[in-house]
């Protein structure tokens, strides 16, 4: 579900079908004086019932409506920030969000959640490469089960057959589907099939006795196998009776896939950054899934543009991630050097307030430059405007295994184009390359028509390899990415041998 938000200057802007969010203390939100509130302020500080200052660390939460238009408002507040930020951690952290009860409540201590592992995301295929059919989700986000299917216009069986973005899968991977199915089936046109993204990939008939917890193996193409497929095992059913027909007869012939189907993967774990296409699942910001790996860096003094690009791809990694806490920090001006050696680093802002300007200092490829000048290259050129949105991905000047990644343009309608790339998926599928530009044509467009954006991406950078496989695998890409090498290689071997072998028999001739 798409969050419709937008930052409002005070509760008069609020209206009557709007639902309010009130975050910071109550320095920072002098609105909070305004809304009728359980805990009363003295001095500019909340009080308990009993007067006390509520402790600095503590977190508030408050359900409330405002005065006026009775808008449901929900506060994260306390009497500095950290207290603000354990009211926030306590909502976003799913088990402890289920203690609250009642209109508010003080959050004195939370349960650190230990980040999950980095390549256990829930929807995905398992890290194993070997697993079962249950271990996999079909289309609704449940665990796969015994499913059957009826009639002769049976519906196919979904399965959500996701690699993770890092997943380079090998020659020799297979399944062995284990299925049953009814008896009086028409052995020339039945047949079970298996899709992946609408190819069939496998097909075998099915035998006019029926079959009980039948097998069948075959390859899997891995070529086809990426971060958005899906499998489907469709049951073609044809009745042995050709003159038969009527519900009863479309019902009795039925097909069931078993949980126990099995799959043996080969791959390595390798990636090539920047690549933007990888952002379509969130990744490397998702790995692991609650973000801990994410930091974002807004201006100091950051701008309304600023903020909603924040809270749109904040989102955007809220849905395409599934974890019991969320750890992304952000920050405001300049991001700690701790923070650039270890984490992925995101910064947003206008091109002239960007605090990560490194994004854009390397000698060749796009960037933006002073008065609307861009350089692509060897090649420079003046604009009279420029309200393009841009993405621009490099390695890390500071850690080479992370990205820096800007979202930023020249002017603040920059930004907005790329509120619309993360809050849009037809847009949001079309990230590619290392380097991306968006822009409307018109005053209301709609993403699904492909003739109100210009959309345009292209790869500039050489690509850094990060691999987590075998010293065989890694001796392997080696080669791959240094074929030319391998002639002079043999050669090299080759001499020498060719030296000794003849040194060897002009002994044994002597």
């Amino acid at each position: 579900m798409l969050l419709n938000t937008q930052i409002v200057g005070g509760l008069n802007e609020v209206k009557g079908g709007d639902r309010l969010v009130v975050i910071g203390t109550p320095a920072e939100q002098p609105a909070l004086a305004q809304l009728p509130l359980p805990f009363a302020l003295q001095g500019g500080k909340f009080v308990d019932a009993k007067k006390t200052v509520i402790p600095d660390d503590v977190g508030i939460v408050i359900m409330a409506l405002t005065k006026d238009s009775r808008v449901p408002t929900l506060v994260a507040t306390g009497n500095a920030p950290a207290g603000v930020a354990k009211a926030v951690q306590f909502l976003v952290q799913a088990k402890d969000a289920q203690l609250g009860t009642g209109q508010a409540l003080t959050v004195n201590a939370l349960t650190e959640v230990p980040p999950p592992a980095p390549r256990n995301w829930t929807g995905y295929m398992p890290v194993e490469n070997n697993f079962q059919l249950s271990a996999l989700y079909n289309t609704s986000g449940e665990l796969m089960q015994d499913t059957t299917v009826r009639g002769t216009s049976a519906p196919p069986v979904h399965i959500a057959f996701k690699a993770l973005p890092d997943d380079r899968f090998l020659d020799g991977s297979a399944m062995t589907l284990r299925y049953s199915y009814s008896p009086q089936m028409d052995n020339r046109t039945s047949a079970v099939e298996v899709r992946i993204d609408q190819v069939t990939v496998a097909s075998k008939r099915l035998s006019s006795n029926g079959g009980e917890r039948e097998t069948f193996n075959f390859r899997l193409p891995e070529e086809k196998i990426k971060s958005d497929s899906v499998m489907d095992v469709h049951f073609v059913m044809k009745p042995e009776a050709g003159s038969e027909c009527g519900l009863e007869a479309d019902q009795q012939l039925w097909g069931t896939v078993h949980a126990n189907t099995s799959f043996e993967m080969r791959r390595d774990n390798v990636v090539r950054i920047p690549d933007l296409t990888l952002l379509r699942t969130g990744y490397p910001f998702t790995e692991p899934q609650d973000l801990s790996t994410a930091a974002i860096a807004l201006p100091t003094n950051p701008t309304e543009s600023d903020v909603q690009t924040l809270l749109a791809f904040s989102e955007r990694l809220g849905r395409v991630s599934q974890a019991e806490s969320v750890k992304t920090q952000v920050f405001v001006g300049e991001v700690p050097q701790a923070a650039k050696d270890r984490l992925n680093v995101v910064g947003i802002g206008t091109r002239d307030r960007l605090t990560v300007p490194e994004v854009f200092q390397e000698e060749e490829g796009f960037s933006l430059g002073n008065a609307f000048t861009r350089q692509w290259e060897q090649s420079q050129v003046q604009t009279t405007s420029d309200n393009e949105g841009v993405v621009k991905a490099i390695v890390s000047p500071w850690n080479k295994d992370r990205q820096l990644i800007a979202f930023t343009g020249q002017t603040e309608q920059g930004l907005k184009e790329l509120q619309s790339l993360f809050q849009k998926d037809p847009l949001f599928q079309k990230l590619g390359g290392d380097t991306l530009l968006i822009s409307s044509n018109t005053p209301t467009p709609v993403a699904a028509n492909p003739d109100d954006y210009n959309v345009q991406y292209f790869q500039e950078a050489k690509q850094r390899r990060v691999a987590n496989t075998s010293v065989v695998g890694r001796v392997v890409l080696f080669l791959q990415d240094n074929w030319f090498m391998v002639p002079a290689g043999i050669a090299f071997v080759a001499l020498p041998l060719y030296g000794f072998s003849q040194l060897y028999l002009n002994r044994i001739d002597q």
